[in-house]
């Protein structure tokens, strides 16, 4: 009796587990709704802004509590400058591929 107990302990978790994924996938699609490139102003200036693909207005909020400013981490800004001294194309996704 108590495994039926676990099972369904576990299916109500996975429910939740996909509520919770459907309200924050439609949380997203309302912010790209919402929110264009064209509001990130700051990224305009921004040395990387011809390579970069971090104006997302969730990596935004997370690092400046604004949906409008830089999603980049200095980190990741710094490996864009780089790879454009460089010529490289797409560095993050040849970095990710390399650990992979």
């Amino acid at each position: 009796m108590e495994h039926s107990e676990e099972i369904l302990t576990a299916q109500r978790m996975s429910l939740k587990i996909l509520q919770l994924y459907i309200k924050i996938s439609k949380a997203f699609k309302l912010l790209e709704k919402l929110i264009k490139w064209s509001h990130f102003t700051l990224c305009k200036e921004c040395d990387i802004s011809e390579v970069c693909n971090f104006r997302c207005p969730a990596l935004s909020y997370v690092l400046h509590h604004d949906y409008t400013t830089c999603g980049a981490y200095p980190a990741i800004k710094e490996i864009y400058r780089l790879a454009m001294k460089e010529n490289l194309t797409d560095p993050i996704n040849k970095i990710v591929s390399f650990w992979m």
